[in-house]
């Protein structure tokens, strides 16, 4: 390559020159070279050379590690390389988070060096638990080798405390552990270190350690040793203690119960006994059933090559007591360790009832017993041996049975003091003194011996075997005659005795011809017997006898012969004879024949009798006699009675007719006779079908069922089928006939009541026919339908329904709905909600009423009204006429209103023109959607009105003067019409309506005349003042009509009374007048005293509302003493008032009373006292018309207003 040459300078005293080239290349350009070679050429020489690797590659994979050094600072990191390549590396150390520090070492390797250890200080703010460090050797840009990240050196210091193992004699070692960044350890309580050591761990964080010795007794104590590390000014620490830090010692525990044969009696002391080996300063305790119980614990024993030691703890208690509880536990408690308990059952529960079985063994001595056990629990038990007379002998088996074993077998020998037939044995296996299991008794062993002798059966054509059986203690058997024995077996009974077996053979000969063999059976000198022969010793047979009477289908004809056969299966030499009604028949008997590998034979009888003879008798007996044996008999009866009455039917089966089975019938018979019948199918022309049917009823089978599928020739209408069961030819049964199955077909079609609350409406169908099958159409259209159910009819006729669930805004559209029924013709029925509605569609109750007068003033429209009131409102529409032609211009619908009693109503509103109300009659026409015929009510302007006749009538002072409110009372009456307008008024202002109240209309009996009232509150709180009008408008005025009352409240408004005192002939009068309220008091008075009078008037009232009144004295002149003075002296609400009059006053001033005066108020108080009464009789009336009213009101709440009904415009 081409370089760069100069010569800097000659080497001074030498002929050589110095010589500098360089060769500069991109550094990426330069690694990719593996040398580089300096080639130098001398003039007149050789040529020389200089190669150097640009990288050295190293011999092995160099190692980096990072670690920290133990003395010096604590924040150092070294970075040290082995195995590098010689050449020129560079060391940087680098963060966990990536951050490379900027500190970077350069060194440049000679040849033969391949170690590197750098330094390097980490700055403060690194020194954070969440950083770790590593370090990066590189030689080029691509050419690095790192070492494995620290551990968080600034982490968390952490704590470890161990126990050094040794004898447990000696003070006790701990070691304590601390890890961080430069740990502190120190001792609570403190301590003197005994050893301690500082090293370096891989992950860089120190680990210093700390010894102590803990002294012995302390530690047995258990007190507690804390080892405290601080690192970084943090510290975390843990705690030891012998029981923290020693494994915990199980203890080894053996209990054992107190002994049975110590038990046994109750009021002994028995001890049970705990031996423990576990840690020293165990304490030993006792439960029994949950109770603790003292006990005695004795010295504990080191256990020699071991931590533990051995004591031993006792239970004594009375035995009765013991027996109570279930269970006794022994309870260990080690220091430092949870409590340890062995438990055991006083009395072992057994996993099933034991049983318990008493024998003698069959070899050596006849009086011994064996007592065998199964099923015992675990644990001591005791054997012994009774009589049935209650004696126990004395000799008492003690038996522990370890876990796992429950059998038992104990031997004993029978003393000969109990030798004897009148005892028998059994066994008692003993838990406790409460619990035992006892055998049942032997038999009487001693007893008297038993014999039994039996014949070997056989084939009846070799020898006899017979076998002789003898029972006893002992016992032994010879024969009579004398007879070899070819076998002998010797056995014991479950009751104890020994039973003995002796077989001879008999030759075949001697035992055909009856000879009698005897065997004897003697034991304890004693002796039984028992004799056989062939007919003491055969077992009886009994015969098979199999009497079959004749065939009713060969029977059906009384001329031919017919037989019964016997067939018998008995002994040889049997006899058959037959017995018709007691009568004994000849019959015929074939050879016997063997039957293979039996003793029997085989034997048939036949009797033969014409058909008519055979049906007169009731019974026929066939006659077996075997010998040896008494007769046997098989008995039939020739018909058999039927407890009552059999019923036959014909049907045809639902489940035949689901299978495509149509043309398929059954007859079906009940309460029938056992034997044999034969059925028969007929038509209703006395038609018999040739299929003949036979069944031969079994003994206590009273029913048959038979099948028989009609002809296609005889599918037709006019056919209906009977069956016949027949027993003979003289005795039958028959059943009714069908129906016409195969007739016309019909339908049914109906409305399934509906829910208030649904909103499909349901229809049902049902067809009836051969094979019926529904088809629904919706117009002309099929549809879906829900096939519900089928039955077969009484007749034979098969029932299907079937059902649609309609929409309701459909059905109610009118759509026509067809169920058609196809089977051997189609038949269908139509409906539709107007067919099934038509006969049940309510009228319609029809109001109608005109425009209000006051309405029409207002806006010069007049509006008609039309309502209507019925079960549903949607099924009616409304039309209006005027003048007899339809119109729908101006007409305004209503939606409808539901109303609590179910019903509906709906308004329609006919605006007119007032020029159209005035001249034309109008009617609303009402129709059902379902009914052609409409229903329609007119109206027109009444053009005669009659004018209101109106009057006000005031209330009385009484009402006034109460504490409550009073009514002002105007009277409406004779107007037509009823359309009217009421208000009040005070002083030309108009009332607000609550003031006031109106009645209902009330009319004449003529209908003509109309009448009402209002009623004006006057509240007592307030006395309005002024003229008060009842304001009435009305068609036949065209101004309001106005009826108006004054001063209402001037007659209880406090008024003082007018006082005047006037003479007459022989009297004084005292007139008072202008006052109000009425009530006053006139009192006469001579000199000051009280006198009587001749008369007062009732108050008068005024027109202005203010009372009048006189009052008279009788007084004659002669009388009158002059100087003599009367005083009349009013007492009012207003005060006292007098006027006085002497004789003197008279004479000088000539007062005289004018008599007509007198006149003039009498007349005035008849005229208001008249007033007052018609007044009254009005109020009356008034009210009772408002009484009337008002309960038409609330008879009527539930309807609506009826302004007008049809039956008003007729």
């Amino acid at each position: 390559m081409e370089s760069d040459t100069k010569m800097t300078s000659d080497n001074s005293g030498s002929k050589t020159q110095l010589i500098t080239s360089t060769l500069t290349l991109n550094a990426l350009d330069w690694e990719k070279n593996l040398k580089v070679k300096c080639r130098v050429i001398q003039p007149c020489n050789n040529i020389h050379e200089e190669t150097v690797i640009i990288l050295d590659v190293p011999v092995k994979t160099p190692t980096v590690e990072i670690r920290r050094p133990l003395e010096g600072d604590n924040a150092v990191l070294e970075c040290s390389a082995r195995d590098l390549p010689s050449g020129e590396v560079s060391v940087t150390f680098l963060t966990n988070t990536g951050h490379q520090f900027p500190e970077v070492t350069y060194v440049d390797l000679p040849r033969g060096q391949s170690t590197l250890i750098t330094r390097f200080t980490i700055p403060t703010s690194h020194q954070k638990k969440e950083h770790s460090f590593k370090c990066k050797v590189q030689q080029s840009p691509s050419r690095d080798w790192q070492s494995g990240f620290t551990g968080n050196i600034f982490g968390e210091p952490s704590v470890e405390v161990l126990m050094v193992p040794n004898t447990g004699k000696t003070d006790q070692t701990l070691v304590c552990y601390g890890t961080g960044l430069n740990p502190t350890i120190t001792w609570k309580p403190t301590s003197v270190e005994t050893a301690k050591t500082v090293m370096q761990a891989a992950d860089g964080r120190v680990k210093v350690s700390s010894q102590i010795n803990a002294p012995r007794p302390k530690w047995n104590e258990g007190e507690v040793y804390t080892c405290q590390v601080t690192d970084l000014r943090k510290s975390v620490q843990k705690s030891i203690s012998v029981c923290t830090a020693s494994e915990p010692i199980t203890p080894l525990i053996n209990l054992r119960k107190p002994r049975l044969a110590a038990a046994k009696r109750g009021s002994e002391q028995i001890t049970a006994t705990c031996s423990v080996e576990a840690a020293p300063n165990t304490k030993v305790s006792w439960v029994l059933n949950g109770n603790v119980k003292e006990g005695s614990t004795s010295q504990p024993v080191d256990k020699p090559g071991s931590k533990t030691q051995v004591f031993t703890g006792t239970l004594t208690l009375k035995a009765s007591e013991w027996e109570k509880h279930q269970n006794v536990q022994c309870l260990v408690k080690q220091p430092c360790s949870s409590e340890h308990q062995e438990t055991v059952n006083i009395l072992d529960v057994p996993v099933k009832t034991p049983t318990v079985e008493i024998r003698r063994p069959l070899e050596g001595d006849n009086a011994v017993l064996e007592c065998s056990a199964r099923d015992l629990p675990s644990g001591e038990v005791s054997v012994t041996f009774l009589t049935n007379t209650g004696h126990q002998f004395p000799e008492v088996t003690y038996v522990d049975l370890p876990r796992g074993q429950s059998t038992l077998i104990t031997r004993f020998t029978i003393p000969a003091s109990h030798q004897k037939k009148e005892h028998s044995f059994k066994c008692k296996v003993q838990q406790s003194p409460s619990r035992d299991w006892q055998s049942s008794f032997t038999g009487n062993i001693f007893g008297e011996p038993s014999v039994e002798l039996l014949m070997v059966p056989n084939t009846g054509k070799t020898d006899q075997t017979l076998v002789c059986y003898g029972t006893g203690l002992n016992p032994t058997i010879t024969w009579k005659p004398t007879s070899v024995e070819t076998a002998k077996t010797v056995m014991q009974a479950a009751d104890g005795r020994v039973k003995v077996s002796s077989q001879i053979i008999v030759r075949q000969l001697k035992w055909n011809e009856g000879e009698e063999y005897t065997c004897q059976v003697t034991d304890q000198r004693k002796s039984v017997e028992k004799s056989i022969s062939v007919c003491t010793a055969s077992e009886p047979i009994t015969p098979l006898i199999n009497l079959e009477k004749p065939r009713l289908a060969a029977a059906k004809r009384g001329s031919e012969q017919i037989t019964a056969t016997c067939s018998v299966e008995a002994a040889p030499n049997t006899k058959v004879s037959w017995v018709l009604n007691g009568n004994v028949k000849e019959g015929s008997t074939s050879q016997p024949v063997d039957k293979p590998g039996s003793k029997t034979q085989v034997i048939t009888s036949t009797l033969t009798l014409k058909a008519s003879e055979w049906e007169k008798h009731q019974n026929v007996q066939c006659l077996v006699k075997q010998p040896c044996s008494s007769e046997h008999q098989e008995t039939v009866n020739i018909l058999d009675v039927p407890v009552k009455t059999p019923t036959v039917q014909i049907r045809r089966s639902l489940a035949d007719v689901l299978k495509g089975d149509y043309a398929v019938l059954e007859c079906s018979a009940r309460d029938l006779p056992s034997g044999e019948v034969s059925v028969t199918f007929l038509t209703n022309t006395g038609h018999q079908f040739p299929e003949v049917t036979y069944v031969d009823l079994p003994r206590g089978q009273s029913t048959l069922i038979t099948r028989f599928t009609i002809p296609a020739s005889h599918q037709k209408k006019e056919y209906s089928f009977t069956c016949k069961v027949q027993q003979s030819p003289s005795k039958h049964w028959p059943s009714g006939f069908t129906g016409n199955i195969f007739g016309e077909s019909s339908v049914e079609l109906s409305v399934v009541p509906r829910n208030p609350d649904s909103e499909a409406q349901t229809l049902q169908c049902y067809g009836t026919g051969f094979n019926p099958n529904i088809t629904w159409l919706a117009g002309s259209k099929e549809k879906n339908a829900v096939a519900q159910e089928t039955t077969m009819q009484a007749d034979g006729r098969v029932k299907v329904s079937s059902y649609v669930t309609v929409p309701l805004d459909e059905w109610r559209e009118g759509v026509v709905y067809t169920c058609k029924i196809n089977d051997f013709s189609t038949v269908w029925k139509s409906i539709s909600d107007c067919k099934v509605g038509e006969h049940l569609a309510q009228p319609p109750q029809q109001y109608l009423w005109g425009p209000s007068f006051t309405v029409m003033k207002s806006d010069g429209h007049a509006p008609v009204t039309c309502l209507v009131i019925a079960h549903k409102v949607k099924d009616f529409t409304i039309t209006w006429r005027v003048e007899n032609r339809v119109t729908s211009q101006g007409v305004i619908p209503e939606s409808p209103r539901n109303h609590n009693n179910g019903s509906q109503s709906v308004q329609s509103v006919l605006m007119l023109s007032k020029q159209l109300w005035d001249k034309y009659d109008v009617s609303c026409e009402v129709k059902h959607r379902c009914i052609n015929k409409a229903q329609y009510v007119n109206i027109s302007k009444i053009r005669d009105p009659k004018r209101p006749t109106v009057q006000v009538f005031k209330p009385s002072d009484s009402d006034f003067s109460d504490s409550h409110d009073s009514t002002l009372l105007c009277l409406i009456t004779g107007f037509y019409p009823a359309d009217i307008s009421v208000h009040w008024g005070l002083n030309g202002r108009k009332l607000p309506a609550s003031r006031w109240n109106n009645s209902p209309l009330g009319s004449h009996s003529s209908g003509r005349e109309f009448s009402m009232h209002s009623a004006l509150t006057l509240p007592e709180s307030e006395r309005e003042h002024g003229a008060f009008s009842c304001i009435v408008e009305h068609q036949s005025s065209s101004n309001p009509i106005i009826s108006t009352v004054d001063s209402i409240h001037a007659s209880v408004i406090n008024s003082v009374p007018s006082v005047e005192l006037m003479k007459a002939r022989d009297e004084l009068v005292c007139l008072v007048d202008d006052y109000s309220p009425s009530a006053i008091n006139i009192t006469w008075l001579l000199d000051g005293v009280k006198v009587p009078h001749k008369h007062t008037t009732r108050p008068a009232k005024g027109p202005d509302g203010k009372f009048s009144v006189k009052s008279q004295l009788h007084v004659l002149a002669s009388e009158w003493a002059p100087g003599s003075k009367y005083t009349c002296l009013v007492q009012h609400v207003t005060g006292s008032y007098t006027q006085n009059i002497s004789k003197e006053e008279i004479i000088e001033q000539n007062i005289y009373y004018n008599e007509n005066l007198s006149d003039a108020i009498v007349e005035d108080t008849a005229e208001e006292t008249w007033n007052m009464a018609c007044a009254f009789i009005a109020l009356f009336l008034l009210s009772l018309i408002y009484g009337c009213s008002v309960t038409l009101v609330k008879v009527n709440t539930a309807r609506p207003a009826r302004p007008f009904h049809s039956r008003d415009f007729r």
